[in-house]
């Protein structure tokens, strides 16, 4: 169609062409056409891409000597985008001709604070808002994985906003004043004893009696109250300590079984709100075994006491016990037969 008679030829124009050929003798004469486009094999925009907030990203051809018409009207070579959008460029020059689309979006995540490092008194909470960020993705180190989140003990907040592409994050130490503070049990006492309250986690403490120190020495000889306030530059707690003052605590009591055969007794402790236990089985011979088994040496009637006690106050109970032992008896034998059937052969004492 381009009026070429080789076996070859170069076409710069698009369109529909043809072209006949046969033999060398005119025979066989056969027409094809074909349909030319003419385009630019190395036009691209590249791949659909995501950006972070406040990046642009400039789009080339890299065919400048081309014109080229971009989405807005615009004909520069390049295009510099800077938010969310489809954007396309058509380029021709001369025959040829191409086109190209790429879709940017924006993570729109921007850098934000969770405030200043900050104390409060044990209590209170502090709402620690991430929402700053203009994003809806947040991983806190607390495992939280809203905007928000409350504060309410001592640490380090992290916050992690954004995908993974344009991630910010932001951070605030916390002091909760008072937050550590601990302070002893209350008491219960025999009458004559003392005590120490204590407290710790402040800097400053005041006791209802007036002392100032951590430590409080007290011997009431009734049950009574103490308090004690404890300071962290503006912060306060009032703590309440009962301590309660009684003749006795445990209650001691017990039951026992004899073994005449052996000469032994059983001991079965039944006493009451006691943790350490001493025995007297009045032969001579102590133990501190809850339920102790005791073998006398000959039998007869001993003191059995039981000393039963909690916070060093004692309760004591005593019984007689009379024993009977047996294994100090000795039998003989009434008769005996000498003749060697292997019954009653021999005379023998046992005891």
């Amino acid at each position: 169609s381009n009026g070429s008679t080789n076996s070859q030829s170069i076409y710069t124009q698009a369109g529909l062409h043809w072209v006949e050929y046969g033999d060398t003798c005119g025979n066989s004469l056969v027409t094809d056409t074909f349909q030319l486009t003419l385009g630019f094999s190395t036009l691209s925009l590249g791949n659909d891409t995501t950006l972070c907030a406040g990046d642009s990203l400039v789009l080339q051809t890299n065919i400048n000597f081309a014109n080229h018409l971009w989405q807005d009207g615009s004909s520069n070579s390049t295009f510099v985008v800077k938010q969310n959008g489809v954007y396309w460029v058509e380029v021709d020059f001369g025959p040829c001709f191409g086109t190209d689309t790429i879709v940017v979006n924006y993570d729109n995540t921007i850098p934000f604070t969770i405030g200043n490092d900050t104390s409060f008194c044990f209590g209170d909470s502090l709402l620690l808002d991430a929402s700053g960020s203009n994003s809806n993705l947040f991983s806190w180190n607390t495992g939280e994985t809203t905007p928000t989140i409350w504060a309410t003990s001592s640490g380090v907040y992290t916050v992690s906003a954004g995908s993974n592409l344009c991630p910010q994050t932001a951070s605030i130490n916390i002091d909760v004043l008072l937050d550590d503070v601990q302070f002893a049990k209350d008491t219960l006492l025999c009458n004559g004893q003392n005590a120490i309250l204590w407290a710790s986690g402040g800097d400053s403490y005041l006791w209802n009696t007036g002392e100032t120190n951590d430590t409080l020495i007290i011997s009431p000889n009734q049950s009574a109250s103490y308090s004690i306030v404890v300071a962290e530059d503006n912060c306060f707690i009032e703590h309440f300590f009962q301590v309660d003052v009684t003749d006795r605590i445990a209650i001691a009591d017990f039951s026992y079984e004899i073994n005449s055969c052996k000469g032994s007794v059983s001991f079965t402790n039944q006493s009451t709100n006691a943790t350490t236990y001493f025995w007297d089985f009045g032969d001579g011979n102590t133990s501190t075994l809850e339920n102790p088994t005791h073998e006398y040496a000959q039998g007869g009637t001993f003191t059995i006491k039981l000393v039963a006690s909690k916070n060093s106050c004692p309760d004591t109970l005593a019984k007689a016990v009379q024993v009977i032992s047996l294994k100090n008896i000795a039998y003989f034998p009434k008769a005996f037969t000498p003749n060697s059937d292997g019954v009653n052969d021999y005379y023998e004492i046992k005891g």
